[in-house]
């Protein structure tokens, strides 16, 4: 009778040889042999005379829960944990830790193809720029961001604020890393003035965030939200540029762009943002190079 392909009775019944258990279970003989010999799961019969070794059909049922376990995670030794001591308190207890591995590695992944997604876009956005230094009206959606207070800047210290910004950069990375939230969230750092600043026309930079969405899990929650809406905005690639001298570009777009408003019957209606619509310092060594869409919140007067 063939090993691989019928059924053996023996005195002791109807048993399935080694390599019949694997091929109806899709596993590798050698693989039996491993349960065997971390006690997971032991032929019925030996044979003492040739050391075949015999299984029965309802040790199948074994397997599967073997199979299944190790498609969760969990070791050889905790799956022999779990067999052998037959306790449902201690199979749901390890089965929950490695669920909630499991939820942290998804996590892991979902920020990773999000930070994979953003080099991607930031590629095409470099390739295919809007036009640049032109005011429009754009209705941006609701968003989610961790805000993070920034210390005062000088505007009439020896460094423009677009120098005085990157050390602040990494003032923002330090906290990111002792919240334990992602580091990938430092990737796109932008940059806020409260709306009472705009009042007064303190156009010094008093928070920053970064966005968060709902790959984030539970981070998205807790995040607050963007006002959405019409904002005038404008595009520029010269506002986080250390090479630009004494020149403080970023604030006297602001200060343009506020007029602007005024002139074409608007009012300002929440915090102004920069938004980091790409950035690729890996390429500039000396600069960071970005590309930032300015973003004034209006509405009609």
């Amino acid at each position: 009778m063939n090993e691989s392909q019928s059924l053996k009775t023996t005195s002791f019944g109807q048993y399935l040889t080694c390599g019949q258990m694997a091929q109806l279970n899709c596993v590798s003989t050698r693989a039996l042999h491993i349960y065997q010999e971390k006690g997971i799961l032991e032929p019925r019969h030996i044979d003492p005379s040739s050391g075949y070794r015999y299984y029965t059909i309802d040790q199948c049922s074994t397997l599967d829960t073997i199979l299944e376990l190790q498609t969760i995670g969990l070791s050889l030794d905790e799956i022999q944990k779990v067999i052998t001591n037959h306790s449902l308190e201690l199979l749901e207890q390890i089965v929950r830790q490695h669920r909630d591995q499991l939820e942290k590695q998804r996590q892991d992944i979902l920020v990773s193809l999000k930070v994979a997604d953003e080099f991607l876009t930031s590629c095409e956005r470099l390739s295919d720029r809007p036009q640049c230094d032109v005011m429009q009206i754009e209705t941006l959606p609701e968003r989610r961001a961790i805000i993070f207070d920034v210390p005062e800047q000088d505007p009439n210290g020896p460094e423009p604020l677009c120098v005085q910004w990157e050390p602040i950069r990494k003032l923002i990375k330090q906290e990111i890393c002792a919240r334990n939230l992602p580091i990938s969230l430092y990737r796109n750092v932008g940059r806020i003035i409260t709306a009472d600043r705009l009042a007064e026309r303190d156009l010094r930079f008093n928070k920053a965030y970064v966005f968060v969405d709902e790959s984030f899990g539970e981070l998205f929650h807790q995040a607050e939200i963007v006002r959405g809406g019409e904002y005038l905005t404008l595009y520029s690639e010269h506002c986080i540029n250390v090479e630009m001298g004494n020149k403080d570009t970023e604030r006297a777009l602001i200060a343009e762009m506020i007029e602007h408003a005024q002139r074409e019957g608007y009012v300002i209606d929440g915090d102004y943002i920069d938004d980091v619509v790409a950035e690729t310092p890996a390429f500039n060594f000396e600069s960071r190079d970005a590309f930032f869409r300015l973003c004034l919140p209006v509405r009609k007067a």
